[in-house]
């Protein structure tokens, strides 16, 4: 360990690269080398066992959702179910808000851990970059979740004390009430501006003093009027995935059925050229698309790993799906259906994955 951590230089440690992001930008993934995320990911299993046990012995409800094996997007997105306000806020530069002297500390002065000062010193020699936690490593989450606690208990006291319901997923901070007049003393409408909203002073002023800062551009109120969204789930009647994001991953599904390959996205183009679809016929970009058809309560897991399981069929022989689906398993956290050596669903669709995938709509038989 010693070797890893302390003898090993910075910039063998990470490979650095970049990501998109939807909102635009670019988002900085740092993936650990091997056998540092080795030790990160033993470190992360402990810390989770840890989270565990703070957390039973609280009789509260779960109120953070993110990085969690029993919770999902879907049930962060139900404590918000047909509100009249719903209110949805980000939190700025998550990871990097962690930085060394912040992880060190909590593990340091936390009543639940308050190690000695070496070892608080090494765990956060493990977990960050030298700088911050970085996003990529396997023990980033739980930390984080580990340290964001304080700032639910100050939200959560701030909820009850005006009426509301209060969730974090990861950076998504949500409030509803379903009150005739949204509470001012957590926000207000721009007297110049309907569509713009402000948050009070004392509710940015306890996000801020736990040691976090807002995403002003991501700050949104959803009347019940218009469509609700809590993190990408619609929550007006009941919780489920938008109509737009169905039929773009149905598209996707039907024309990788068709074609052996579909369009990932459409690359945005400069002045005076046209737009460019990304054609692949690579499945990891589609596995993300899924998640929420069994997240969103469409779909369950185990029928989700059977659509992405046909669509390997479909592109690979057998034999060679057979030796990729242990992967797809620990991929989706599910066990898959059984299917059939012999199955082929390009010529008889008898396979139960594929009729998972007709029968929900996502392709056409």
């Amino acid at each position: 360990m010693t070797a890893i951590v302390y003898k090993t230089p910075l910039a063998l440690k990470y490979t650095t690269f970049e990501i998109d992001k939807k909102s635009g930008g670019k988002r900085t993934i740092k993936a650990p080398a091997p056998k540092l995320k080795k030790l990160q990911a033993h470190l992360s299993h402990v810390l989770y066992q840890c989270l565990a046990e703070i957390e039973r012995g609280s009789d509260a409800k779960p109120i953070s959702f993110g990085f969690r094996r029993d919770r999902s997007i879907s049930e962060n997105a139900l404590r918000h179910k047909r509100r009249r306000w719903v209110l949805n806020l980000d939190l700025e530069d998550f990871f990097p808000s962690f930085n060394f002297g912040r992880v060190r500390g909590f593990f340091l002065k936390d009543k639940a851990f308050g190690l000695h000062p070496e070892v608080a010193t090494t765990i956060a020699q493990i977990a960050c970059d030298g700088a911050a936690l970085p996003q990529g490593s396997p023990c980033s989450p739980v930390i984080s979740e580990l340290i964001a606690q304080i700032l639910d208990m100050r939200l959560v006291r701030l909820a009850k004390k005006y009426g509301v319901t209060y969730t974090r997923y990861a950076d998504d901070i949500t409030f509803s009430t379903s009150q005739k007049d949204f509470p001012t003393g957590l926000g207000s409408v721009d007297p110049n501006d309907p569509a713009v909203w402000h948050l009070s002073e004392e509710l940015v002023g306890k996000i801020v003093t736990s040691g976090f800062a807002i995403n002003d551009a991501k700050t949104r109120m959803h009347f019940r009027s218009s469509r609700q969204t809590v993190t990408g789930l619609v929550v007006n009647e009941k919780v489920n995935i938008r109509s737009d994001y169905y039929r773009r991953a149905r598209a996707m599904c039907d024309t990788l059925f068709q074609t052996g390959q579909y369009y990932k996205v459409v690359i945005q183009p400069d002045e005076d050229e046209e737009p460019k679809p990304d054609v692949t016929s690579n499945l990891s970009p589609l596995q993300g698309p899924l998640i929420p058809f069994a997240q969103g309560h469409t779909i369950s897991r185990e029928e989700t790993c059977g659509i992405v399981c046909c669509l390997l069929m479909l592109l690979k022989d057998v034999a060679v799906w057979c030796r990729t689906i242990a992967t797809q398993k620990i991929r989706f956290g599910a066990v898959c259906r059984p299917i059939p050596r012999e199955c082929n669903p390009r010529s008889t669709g008898k396979c139960d994955a594929f009729c998972t995938a007709t029968n929900t709509g996502l392709v056409r038989s």
